[in-house]
């Protein structure tokens, strides 16, 4: 095995499994495990790196203060880094996981699934600063936002992207507007077809320097690719909510809720035997806090495991020890 833990998402909860696995046996060196965190974007934090998360209330939020300090943990401790989208992850006939992305495979004794609400693109975070791509709260707020695009003699096409769930929002749209509006549902689907509304996976996001548009490439259910055109990608993340998008690479096949998120026990575990879940892949409603409490229970459980397997006995570590700033 190369790495003892793989963990698949480099946002909060991500990070704070790749932490927490790397760092609980720094005291005892029992076992010392090999940790890869494995991340779609150009770079690790997730929706952090968009802008500051609230956390539990207004005034407590995660921002890039603590997405720093969490990545230097991460080298203090030897957790390895690397950008790339996970297209498979399935379970080993020997025991273990094989996870494979556009350039490499790996194999692991543990894996801790961490894709957030949505698989993030390279350079999205940018395109959101420059206001190419937008999100929103609610339908009110997109009302204002499509208004103020549609008085912006620039915008011409704008492409609405989220879960099947967005298909409401676009009725909440359906009204006279001067700009183009294509609407694309993800993964997974779980009622009919509603007229207007198109169904495919975003798979990239390019910026058209010449034309300066942006260029977006949506994979259809059948394989077929589609080539957009448009000046504004609006991201519906509250449609995230109600289905598990950012899981199609799943070929094991852990017990799943109906609308498609992680069922796990109290340690985070799945039923398939060394799969741990965290943050938004399990379950609504979506927090920070939630993410890296949860993240850190994964993290913990992930290397009891491998310790396990790799001496033959459980780690008898204390999860916490006082600590002086």
């Amino acid at each position: 095995m190369e790495y003892d833990i793989i963990v698949v998402g480099g946002g909060p909860a991500g990070l704070s499994a790749a932490v927490r696995a790397a760092w609980v046996a720094a005291p005892a060196v029992t076992y010392r495990a090999r940790v890869l965190v494995l991340d779609a974007g150009d770079a690790p934090g997730g929706l952090s790196r968009w802008q500051p998360l609230v956390m539990n209330s207004p005034g407590v939020v995660f921002t890039k203060r603590e997405l720093k300090s969490m990545l230097r943990s991460c080298d203090l401790f030897g957790v390895e880094i690397k950008q790339g989208r996970v297209e498979a992850l399935r379970t080993l006939e020997s025991g273990g996981f094989e996870v494979t992305t556009a350039d490499a495979t790996y194999q692991c004794l543990a894996t801790v699934i961490a894709t957030g609400c949505r698989l993030g693109h390279r350079n999205e975070h940018r395109l959101f600063h420059h206001n190419r791509v937008l999100w929103f709260h609610d339908n009110a707020t997109l009302d204002q936002v499509m208004e103020q695009l549609d008085a912006n003699d620039r915008i011409k096409s704008i492409c609405l992207c989220g879960s099947e769930a967005v298909a409401a929002t676009h009725q909440y749209l359906m009204k006279p507007r001067r700009v183009e509006l294509r609407t694309i549902a993800e993964p997974p689907y779980a009622e009919d077809p509603v007229p207007g509304v198109e169904r495919g996976r975003l798979t990239l996001i390019e910026v058209d320097t010449a034309a300066d548009r942006l260029r977006l490439q949506v994979e259809s259910m059948y394989g077929a690719i589609d080539n957009i055109e448009c000046d504004v990608l609006i991201v519906d993340f509250n449609a995230y909510q109600k289905t598990a998008s950012s899981l199609g690479f799943l070929q094991c096949a852990p017990r799943r809720f109906a609308n498609g998120f992680i069922s796990t026990g109290r340690d985070m575990g799945c039923d398939v035997p060394g799969l741990f879940a965290a943050g938004d892949a399990t379950s609504t409603p979506f927090s920070v806090v939630k993410a890296m409490s949860e993240g850190t229970v994964a993290g913990f459980a992930a290397y009891a495991h491998v310790c396990a397997l790799r001496t033959g006995t459980a780690p008898n570590l204390f999860p916490f020890f006082p600590y002086e700033i």
